[in-house]
């Protein structure tokens, strides 16, 4: 199976509509999304409409939690029922044959606001990363929320920044994180054959410039 990974996009129609056209001309089954759809609420009802038209399906993230999870009166008020509706069959996480995908890292319970809002000062240092592997079975997980490239397996991090199409090891668990649809990014993931390939969406324009991102890994 073909799936487009669509993580962390944070309002930016633009962007998304440009992923989408892009995941479909490259055929995927089914579209996939690693959550935060929400910014500040403006756009979210084109966001929705387009993520509803593409089919996509998916986790919430932590700024998805107060419109995925029992929204409150103000929340009602605020937005349409189509984007209620729409963010509300979000789930914390989701499994797909041998792969899990959720916003955050795996022995997190994303169903829990104070687990989603989890701050943690190495979040993948090599002791956090085994917890990681130690919470679920699968072959495959994939994560977003920290807006950039990185792969992990149990020996440590894979010399790989989304530069190139990613070959998961087919020995033991691999751990992903999906850079950010607001940055410019989404991916294709087959799995049959465990490649991961990034694409990037600014691929012939100009990017805008971006702040260095602080380093998350020790070790």
């Amino acid at each position: 199976m073909k799936l487009g990974i669509l993580s962390d996009i944070h309002e930016s129609v633009e962007l998304l509509e440009r992923a989408l056209a892009v995941l479909a001309l490259e055929g995927v089954d089914r579209v996939i999304v690693l959550g935060d759809v929400f910014e500040t609420g403006p756009r979210m009802g084109e966001t929705v409409r387009l993520l509803e038209a593409a089919g996509a399906t998916g986790v919430f993230g932590n700024h998805d939690y107060g419109l995925s999870t029992d929204p409150s009166d103000y929340i009602v008020e605020r937005f349409p029922r189509s984007v209620l509706d729409y963010m509300g069959k979000l789930l914390p996480r989701m499994e797909i044959d041998d792969s899990l995908f959720a916003h955050r890292e795996p022995w997190l319970d994303c169903s829990e606001v104070a687990e989603i809002w989890h701050v943690d000062e190495e979040p993948l240092s090599p002791e956090a990363l085994a917890r990681s592997f130690d919470a679920v079975p699968h072959r495959s997980i994939f994560i977003g929320h920290f807006h950039r490239w990185m792969a992990f397996t149990r020996d440590g991090q894979l010399p790989w920044e989304g530069e190139s199409p990613l070959d998961l090891p087919i020995d033991g668990p691999t751990l992903v994180v999906v850079g950010a649809v607001c940055d410019g990014h989404t991916a294709i993931f087959e799995t049959t054959t465990r490649v991961l390939t990034p694409l990037d969406l600014y691929a012939g324009r100009p990017r805008p410039d971006r702040r260095p991102l602080p380093p998350l890994v020790s070790g």
